[in-house]
């Protein structure tokens, strides 16, 4: 990816954490009921991120590569 990137669920979620590889959160977005997300990381350095998407019952980890 350029770094920008959609999240679809089926299920809202509540927040999402962008992690880079030093485990250092890079991002962070939190509302209520969401369910499709435009995340902008153009501003970030190439590399692979981890995604950590959360709601009040789950949690998640998916990694994105910004080339």
């Amino acid at each position: 990816s350029s770094g920008v990137f959609n999240l679809n669920s089926a299920k809202p979620f509540s927040k999402v954490e962008i992690i880079n590889a030093l485990g250092q959160v890079v991002s962070i977005k939190t509302s209520a009921g969401m369910q499709n997300e435009t995340i902008d990381l153009s501003d970030q350095k190439s590399g692979i991120y981890l995604a950590r998407i959360s709601n009040d019952e789950t949690q998640f980890t998916q990694r994105i590569v910004i080339k």
